[in-house]
């Protein structure tokens, strides 16, 4: 008898402890911008270079070389107020935990923006001028899912007790 009423406690304690995953969702809402009403209009930009080759060295614990590669070009895009970073070079030293990146590129801007002549034309044709890729915009959702780490505690715990008052 007195099992039975261990066994129900910890059956109890064991189907309650568990806290049922929660989910947050987060929606950015975007306009639809291929449809009716909207004009576009080519646009060109020249891209300035600077000469001079800009540095940056980080030093992180536990991350991937993708990862710092990209902080590492974010960082420089930043200080730097830059559109983008021309021929970007990277060399890694690793002690320990410890990875250190060193990145390096030509800052650019682009500058001269225009809407497309019909004396560009015959370049944009000939590949001289670059056309960038769009995507169409949609609305999009990223659903996050997170457990409290309450319930599991609890579960360990009753499983602790349990396995505690069998042994008594």
């Amino acid at each position: 008898m007195k099992s039975a009423y261990y066994l129900a406690i910890a059956v109890c304690l064991f189907l309650f402890s568990c806290t049922p995953p929660q989910y947050r969702t987060y929606a950015s809402k975007t306009t639809n911008i291929y449809g009716y009403g909207v004009h576009q209009l080519p646009l060109v930009a020249e891209l300035e270079i600077s000469e001079t080759r800009v540095n940056t060295s980080i030093t992180r614990k536990n991350m991937t070389l993708s990862k710092m590669k990209i902080e590492a070009v974010e960082i420089l895009m930043d200080s730097l107020s830059l559109d983008m970073i021309v021929e970007p070079r990277f060399s890694s030293t690793q002690n320990g935990y410890y990875t250190t990146l060193k990145a390096s590129g030509y800052p650019a801007k682009y500058v001269n923006f225009h809407t497309l002549d019909t004396s560009e034309v015959a370049l944009l044709e000939a590949g001289i001028l670059h056309v960038i890729p769009t995507k169409e915009a949609r609305n999009e959702e990223s659903t996050i899912k997170s457990k409290t780490g309450l319930g599991v505690f609890i579960g360990i715990l009753g499983a602790t007790v349990f396995a505690a008052l069998l042994l008594i």
